[in-house]
């Protein structure tokens, strides 16, 4: 469970098993991911005792909140009762992130976050079990005035997840003995007889534009245009770290594509010609229209996927 190795997934494999029998695909994909959390679980139940911290980092569109949440259940059914604490929550807020070469802010940056604030409920988890905890109003963009109290059971488990949960800045105030880390990330990719036909980085793309478009009010265009800074926040503050992780879990699934096709495809035939993204939109139609399409009432209630189609 510690293993970078992604599955080779196949668009013919796909189209295949979209063809023959699709609620059977979608099922053993959502058994393989859900063995995969409860392994995590389990490991994390019996490696330690007393509290213990897990740090869940992945990129963006990896599924990091779903996984969280799933992860928490599955611990809480060992009877350890888990709390899930999101670096977001640590965001200093619009106009105080550092700045990127062109003036724009640098909010992957982890100076992006209140790091005295948060190296202080760390210190205060571990040394006493409590702390108050910040909220972020992202309508808002600026922290909530009020705190909320965290208060550890004698055995809890807190789920630290955020892209900056592997950085040394919050392992030092976390005693290694208390700590696993777990990775989260589209691991696999898509081939056909040429080679790569979807790469994982393509596969969040995917699920981001989607998942921008229905709940965030973020047209194509407008998460295109903070894509570069996202990848590149990924780059220098999440992969260097990445191969310091005790568990690593692949969310990709082989059915995905087929499903986000039918989400994904009517926004992209909206971009106009003129749009300085349109050439991605056209690159991005021609890599999914050879995937059929899936059904989104095929997935289960719980399914991570619902994280970006709702």
């Amino acid at each position: 469970m510690n293993s970078f190795e992604a599955r080779p997934l196949s668009v013919a494999a796909a189209k295949a098993a979209v063809k023959n029998d699709p609620a059977a695909f979608v099922a053993a994909e959502e058994a393989r991911y859900r063995e995969a959390v409860e392994t995590v679980a389990a490991a994390i139940h019996d490696g330690k005792d007393g509290r213990r911290f897990v740090l869940l980092s992945g990129p963006s569109s990896s599924g990091k909140t779903t996984t969280a949440g799933l992860l928490r259940a599955a611990l809480a059914a060992k009877g350890t009762v888990t709390h899930v604490l999101s670096l977001d929550d640590f965001y200093l807020g619009e106009g105080k992130a550092p700045l990127l070469p062109d003036g724009r802010p640098d909010y992957e940056s982890i100076d992006a976050l209140n790091l005295p604030l948060l190296q202080m409920c760390l210190t205060e988890l571990v040394q006493k079990g409590e702390t108050a905890l910040p909220q972020f109003d992202f309508s808002a963009r600026r922290p909530k005035a009020e705190r909320v109290p965290l208060c550890l059971e004698a055995d809890a488990a807190v789920i630290i997840e955020g892209i900056h949960a592997f950085n040394p800045c919050l392992g030092a105030y976390l005693p290694s003995e208390m700590t696993t880390r777990l990775f989260i990330d589209t691991l696999s990719r898509f081939s056909n007889e040429n080679g790569v036909w979807l790469s994982r980085r393509d596969l969040r793309l995917v699920r981001r534009i989607v998942r921008d478009d229905r709940f965030r009010a973020s047209p194509f265009s407008h998460t295109m245009g903070m894509w570069p800074q996202v990848t590149r926040g990924e780059t220098l503050y999440l992969f260097p770290y990445a191969k310091t992780a005790d568990l690593v879990i692949d969310t990709a699934f082989a059915f995905e594509p087929c499903l986000f096709r039918s989400f994904l495809l009517p926004l992209l035939a909206a971009v106009p010609p003129n749009d300085p993204y349109a050439e991605t939109a056209k690159r991005l139609t021609g890599l999914l229209t050879v995937f059929p399409p899936l059904a989104a009432e095929l997935l289960p209630q719980d399914s991570m996927l619902h994280e970006f189609i709702g």
